[in-house]
């Protein structure tokens, strides 16, 4: 199980998890049993292409408007 690990998603993988992500079960996102280091994307449309109401329109990295913490706040701060 995830609970015998001794494992620091922030410092051992590319994905920090903050804001709302902190929140999220393991198994959210790590659906199987991995026999190699994880693959899984992580730009915002990989989990959230179903709740973008751009379509599309502005990228797949919705950080550059949205945070994580409360993804109804704008923050124009990213470069387009």
């Amino acid at each position: 199980s995830w609970g015998t690990w001794l494992f620091d998603h922030n410092k051992q993988t590319k994905f920090k998890l903050d804001g709302a992500h902190e929140e999220v079960e393991c198994y959210a996102c790590h659906h199987s049993t991995m026999e190699k280091q994880s693959g899984l994307a992580s730009n915002c449309s990989a989990c959230h292409a179903g709740d973008d109401v751009h379509s599309g329109g502005f990228g797949r990295y919705c950080g550059r408007c949205h945070n994580t913490t409360d993804f109804r706040e704008v923050e124009m701060t990213g470069t387009f």
